[in-house]
């Protein structure tokens, strides 16, 4: 009975991915010029917005950590009774830390601005019907080898 049910189960489960893929996800599929172009156009606007977005909030968390790492000062706190104690507040790590992960935010804008460029080039490209260098793309290329034996 278990193992009646194993396969079964095992047999449904070896199916599913053949109706879950689109036709354009499967192996060997080629997509048109245009097709690409228009796939690697969205891909570069997507990480053009990714890289402003982290362009514009990286310097805010910079200025807020600095803002929030010189508030490093004494503070007043009570139970309600009537009672307060001063005590330390050590505000000024969280500050630092905010502050760096804006410096970093802001740093990692470079590399998507970079890699959205990229993607603008290739599908501009690609509708020109000329050869490119970009390899990991299903392109046709024509090109000439020389093979040099020592």
């Amino acid at each position: 009975m278990l193992t009646k049910t194993f396969s079964v189960v095992a047999a449904l489960l070896i199916t599913l991915p053949c109706f879950a893929q689109s036709f354009k996800d499967r192996p060997g599929y080629r997509f048109s010029n245009e097709d690409m172009h228009d796939i690697l156009m969205e891909k570069s606007r997507s990480q053009k917005t990714k890289a402003i977005v982290a362009l514009a909030t990286g310097p805010v968390l910079l200025g807020a950590g600095i803002y929030i790492a010189q508030k490093n000062g004494p503070t007043l706190s009570g139970s309600g009774g009537g009672s307060f104690t001063v005590r330390e507040n050590n505000v000024g790590v969280l500050g630092a830390s905010i502050g760096v992960l804006g410096l970093a935010t802001t740093i990692s804008s470079i590399p998507l601005f970079i890699s959205s460029s990229k993607a603008k080039k290739e599908a501009t490209l690609l509708l020109k019907n000329e050869s490119t260098g970009y390899i990991n793309q299903r392109v046709s290329l024509t090109s000439l080898s020389l093979q040099i034996a020592l």
